[in-house]
């Protein structure tokens, strides 16, 4: 699993069953496109060519069934649309074919868990992954050193953002809080900062070997 980029997305109010509207992703789906911004950000290059060293979790806090947390592992996911709709259709099928089974591919390429937030990013601290967390207060990511075979798990907010008991957790677990702009911007702008600023600097460096 070396070289990977993983982003991790907090949505407090994403519904957790599929039983959302497509033209409502906002309103019946507890702003499901937010994560679909995210997904497509995250997973996507121009002209929808998957980004394969990368992989997307969405933990959904929203009603009935809360966590319900979604992968999306862009190495194995076959096709995936750019906009909003046919993003959110994927994660519909994947919620209604979810069954309580923990860990479970529902489609190719993709699963739903049960996994809390904690236990994620506890998990990926365990596996002596990189933990960063995406915040305007952080350091300037053009100050921050990127090794290209390691693995990176990028970890954000939705419009609600991280409480303070998930801020104290991460700190807890070493996170480097890390700036993609002075400014607040939207989480989707943010993950296509982090890619953008990862391959300008791996992209030379492979160019001047």
């Amino acid at each position: 699993m070396q070289g990977k980029r993983i982003f991790v997305l907090k949505a407090n109010k994403a519904r957790t069953d599929h039983k959302f509207h497509l033209k409502g992703l906002p309103s019946t789906g507890g702003r499901m496109d937010i994560v679909c911004r995210c997904i497509s950000r995250a997973l996507l290059y121009y002209g929808n060519e998957i980004r394969e060293d990368t992989v997307f979790y969405a933990v959904l806090l929203g009603p009935p069934n809360p966590p319900k947390t979604i992968r999306i592992d862009g190495s194995r996911v076959k096709s995936l649309g750019a906009d909003e709709i046919s993003i959110g259709k994927m994660i519909r099928e994947a919620l209604k074919r979810c069954r309580g089974n923990v860990g479970e591919e529902v489609l190719v390429g993709v699963s739903v868990t049960q996994m809390s937030f904690q236990d994620l990013v506890e998990s990926f601290a365990k596996k002596g992954c990189h933990l960063i967390y995406l915040h305007e207060s952080g350091e300037d990511i053009r100050k921050t050193t990127f090794f290209a075979k390691d693995i990176y798990v990028f970890v954000l907010g939705d419009h609600i953002g991280l409480n303070d008991f998930d801020e104290r957790l991460l700190d807890g677990l070493g996170a480097v809080k890390i700036s993609v702009s002075p400014k607040s911007l939207l989480g989707s702008h943010c993950i296509a900062i982090v890619h953008n600023e990862l391959d300008r600097r791996f992209s030379a460096r492979s160019s001047s070997l």
